[in-house]
């Protein structure tokens, strides 16, 4: 086992505990009930320009880097 291997386990094992211990938290009444809140429920359909201009960008990045390297 390389010096590689047991840096990036420790630190994903230092990430999980971080995850958890703060996982104990919760919001409060005056995060969790206020007027702004987010609409998570938004269909697909009214992401759909943003969606195609993302892959437009990464249809060209990718034509790009095909025709470059």
């Amino acid at each position: 086992m390389d010096l590689n291997s047991i840096f990036f386990g420790a630190l994903a094992l230092i990430s999980i505990a971080i995850f958890f211990y703060f996982g104990r938290f919760q919001a409060s009444k005056k995060q969790t009930e206020r007027d702004n809140r987010p609409q998570w429920g938004k269909s697909l359909i009214e992401y759909r320009g943003c969606l195609i201009q993302a892959f437009i960008i990464l249809g060209a990045i990718i034509i790009l880097n095909y025709l470059l390297f």
